[in-house]
């Protein structure tokens, strides 16, 4: 999860928690988001539940993973505390992305359980503070994921406007777009390639092409579909596999 990918995203989500902490010295504010997401890219554990967490210090007002020195923890409604590792910083989105296998919850044999969770955490100048989520976690389920159809994996593509396209799935509102170069030309598996917002969040929207100038010739790149629930993603996520593709001379 802490992977540093740059991500579209096609349509806004809401937080499951948006806490201001102002007058508590150290801690600025909290972003605190709780869902299941399926990824069949990690084939052992392709269900997860996933925590996205978001803090800034009341010094630089920013998110600051040097600063949070000690552990976060999340406990479960059935009593589990999940320590949230550094290694889960997601220096591109700049937050936290640790994620748990159902097998973690061993209070609620094996299943990844509903109900409120609750944060607790502090930086190195303050006491533990503790956030619990406004939202109530449902039974947990999962979203199918999405099949990309075009471009197809190992493919070359002889058009940069080709489109970029993929199925619709059942209890998806909207899908995000990640596409970055997977590191054999033109950069690193980490770069960041390109970022568009769309404030259309009715909208299935199933297909995409990226403006004159994205993708450039001669270049191999990784893209992914994510698919966010109805719930605008605060519930229920789901990715496609990555596709890994090039592009020909022009």
């Amino acid at each position: 999860m802490s992977s540093r990918f740059h991500t579209v995203v096609i349509v806004s989500t809401l937080a499951v928690l948006l806490a201001a902490a102002t007058a508590h010295a150290g801690i600025y504010r909290v972003y605190f988001n709780v869902f299941t997401q399926f990824d069949p890219n990690n084939a052992s554990y392709p269900q997860l539940l996933v925590a996205e967490i978001d803090v800034s210090d009341t010094v630089s007002r920013a998110p600051d993973a040097v600063n949070w020195t000690k552990p976060f923890t999340i406990t479960a409604p059935t009593g589990e505390i999940l320590t949230v590792p550094s290694s889960s910083w997601d220096e591109w989105s700049n937050g936290f992305y640790p994620s748990w296998t159902p097998s973690a919850f061993v209070n609620n044999k094996g299943v990844i359980p509903p109900g409120k969770y609750v944060l607790t955490l502090s930086d190195k100048s303050t006491k533990p503070v503790k956030f619990t989520s406004s939202k109530t976690l449902a039974a947990a389920s999962f979203l199918n994921s999405p099949i990309v159809t075009n471009p197809t994996e190992g493919s070359v593509l002889s058009d940069l406007n080709s489109k970029v396209t993929w199925n619709s799935v059942p209890g998806a509102l909207y899908y995000r777009l990640t596409l970055r170069y997977d590191g054999t030309s033109g950069g690193t598996p980490a770069s960041p390639i390109y970022n568009w917002p769309n404030t259309h969040k009715e909208v299935y929207m199933t297909s995409y092409t990226f403006p004159a100038g994205v993708l450039r010739s001669n270049r191999s790149y990784v893209l992914q579909v994510e698919a966010r629930d109805t719930d605008k993603g605060m519930s229920k996520r789901a990715r496609s596999m990555w596709i890994h593709f090039t592009t020909g001379a022009q």
